[in-house]
């Protein structure tokens, strides 16, 4: 049960996490407590000591999570705790807020998809269902009408039997699991309304992961990815706070999500953090986190984390929502006012929503589709394709240039700029790229005879196209495109028909 905010509203009152030295032997038994810990288990009146984490990495297993009753003297506690030479650090729990703005219901307008440009990126993937996205959050109704098809399975577990049967340390975890509550159902509680905060993780898990081209509702830039619902509020709360998420993250670990989507934070960096993140990493899981609300520079944790990509939000017109953070640790920019997704009640109902927890599942499904398209791709990898895909909005936003990552993100351009790594043989070299648009190409190694050469606008567009003999290998061929496109940046894709040979970003600077 989350206790009440009675000391401080950024952190969960009663809970201390510390961890050991790497190399310590010590076992911080409540019963049989370690010299020196002792005497504080009795001054603040500790309850509880226990290993919260199931992530099997050396640092994450000596992290401890102390819960105590007197409130009061958490600084005192952490801070002693810190001293004994055993413990690397102590630090009071963040108390996490999901990071949306909710607004009146509207006609459903998907807006934010064709901005990023998914229909086109689905011509090139529409997820894999082994691609699974955790949705670490208040709640989720997985059994929403839009959003059934596409939740993760457990196959290990039997549901409803009160036994561990895949033996992960879990009960019941076949969609997932309620860290909070510390139960198999990841549910919004009963009697939770489309208008309270627990509509937020079947928000964001729609946007993400909503079941597409199934004449229902949305779709979501994931497609066919699949999502695993991790409940970090329990039910005693209004939801409007995440108490948990530390074990969510874990959860989502051990699991084996691909992605984790985490629409939450505060200003409180943590090492804990780090050691998860860290271990994530290690697992080729790619985190991505809401850059927050406060249209402020100031860092914000997870999202300004090393290991994790943040999200700000943009509107319509690619200008930072004015509620946005930004700043130089803000790594891509998404759509994120009025999106429209699935909402709990009723387990089929929709509505709208605004916020970097918006932006933030609209990337996580982007990255999804990256993933699916190039399974096996490290989370760097990820996240070059993803920022290599973004558009400028710079110009848009004269204020903040320099400080929206680098942009906003475009699924299309992604896909593509990663395809070519992977499928390229790169035998074509295009020069000069950037210019009045009076290209040459040539080759060293290819023997083809025909070779497609396409033109595409970041938004995806196809401006021009030709098919042309292969010039001749150590031969220049001429491909003109003066006085053919405006002034701007473009794709050009050299292919035969069964794959891409080679791209190159090119710059029209001046016409004819």
């Amino acid at each position: 049960e989350l206790p009440a905010q009675t000391i401080s509203p950024d952190f969960v009152d009663g809970v201390i996490y510390f961890k050991l030295n790497d190399t310590s032997s010590v076992i911080p038994d409540i019963s049989n407590p370690p010299s020196g810990m002792e005497q504080l288990i009795a001054h603040y009146q500790v309850t509880s000591i226990i290993k919260p984490f199931r992530t099997p990495d050396i640092p994450i297993q000596h992290i401890y999570k102390m819960r105590f009753s007197d409130l009061a003297g958490v600084d005192s506690l952490a801070n002693e705790l810190s001293n004994l030479p055993y413990v690397d650090y102590a630090e009071k729990a963040p108390l996490q807020r999901p990071d949306f703005l909710p607004n009146d219901f509207n006609s459903g307008l998907q807006w934010g998809l064709a901005k990023i440009h998914g229909p086109s990126a689905w011509n090139i993937s529409t997820g894999d269902p082994s691609v699974v996205i955790a949705i670490v959050d208040n709640a989720i109704n997985y059994n929403h009408q839009d959003l059934m098809a596409n939740r993760w399975v457990n196959s290990g577990e039997i549901g409803g039997n009160g036994i561990d049967d895949d033996l992960d340390g879990y009960t019941d975890d076949v969609y997932g699991y309620d860290v909070a509550d510390n139960d198999g159902n990841p549910q919004p509680p009963p009697g939770a309304q489309n208008t309270t905060a627990f509509m937020h993780g079947t928000h964001c898990a729609g946007i993400a992961c909503a079941v597409t081209n199934n004449g229902l509702g949305i779709s979501s830039i994931g497609y066919n990815c699949h999502f695993m619902s991790v409940k970090c509020s329990p039910n005693s709360s209004d939801g409007s706070t995440l108490s948990n998420t530390f074990e969510g993250v874990d959860y989502a670990i051990s699991a084996g999500a691909n992605i984790i989507s985490m629409s939450f934070g505060s200003t409180t960096n943590s090492l804990t953090w780090n050691y998860l993140f860290q271990s994530a990493n290690l697992h080729g899981i790619v985190l991505v986190a809401a850059a927050g609300n406060s249209s402020s520079s100031t860092p914000y944790y997870p999202a300004a984390d090393q290991y994790v990509i943040a999200v700000g939000a943009t509107e319509s017109d690619d200008s930072k929502a004015f509620y946005s953070n930004y700043g130089s640790w803000i790594d891509v920019m998404a759509p994120g006012s009025s999106i429209y997704s699935t909402l709990p009640d009723g387990g089929n109902t929709y509505g709208s929503a605004s916020g970097t927890s918006m932006a933030t599942p609209l990337t996580a499904g982007v990255a999804g589709l990256i993933l699916s398209a190039l399974p096996g791709s490290s989370p760097a990898q990820v996240e070059t394709a993803l920022k290599n895909g973004c558009e400028n909005i710079d110009a848009v936003n004269p204020s903040y240039a320099g400080l929206l990552g680098s942009g906003r993100i475009n699924a299309y351009y992604s896909l593509q700029v990663n395809s070519i790594k992977e499928l390229s043989e790169n035998v074509f070299s295009v020069f000069p790229t950037a210019g009045d648009g009076d290209l040459f190409i040539s080759t060293d190694s290819y023997t083809g005879d025909m070779i497609q050469i396409d033109v595409y606008s970041l938004s995806g567009e196809k401006e021009e196209s030709q098919s042309v003999p292969v010039p001749a290998i150590g031969s220049l061929m001429e491909f003109n495109l003066r006085g053919k496109l405006a002034e701007g940046m473009y794709i050009l894709y050299i292919s035969d028909d069964k794959r891409i040979l080679s791209g190159q970003k090119i710059i029209i600077t001046e016409k004819e």
